[in-house]
């Protein structure tokens, strides 16, 4: 699961942003000008059939040094 569901630099962080690009997602992350500093990432591979063409990557981020928790944050941002 990615941490930065509850980083108080969600909306304005550039991996974010560029994870929802890849993603194919919309982009919470409207202005992305903060770089934050060490971040981990991992990738899961999933694959619904025994076809290539179903291969999916999901990416998250586990570990940022940036982070600055603010609970509640996505909820607050889904809602509009």
């Amino acid at each position: 699961m990615c941490v930065c569901i509850n980083c108080f630099y969600l909306t304005f962080c550039s991996r974010y942003y560029l994870f929802e690009k890849i993603g194919l997602e919309a982009n919470t992350a409207k202005y992305p000008f903060f770089y934050p500093f060490l971040v981990n990432v991992v990738f899961h591979i999933k694959m619904k059939n025994q076809s290539i063409s179903s291969i999916t990557l999901e990416w998250d981020i586990i570990e940022c040094l940036s982070f600055v928790d603010k609970p509640g944050l996505w909820h607050s941002i889904s809602k509009n």
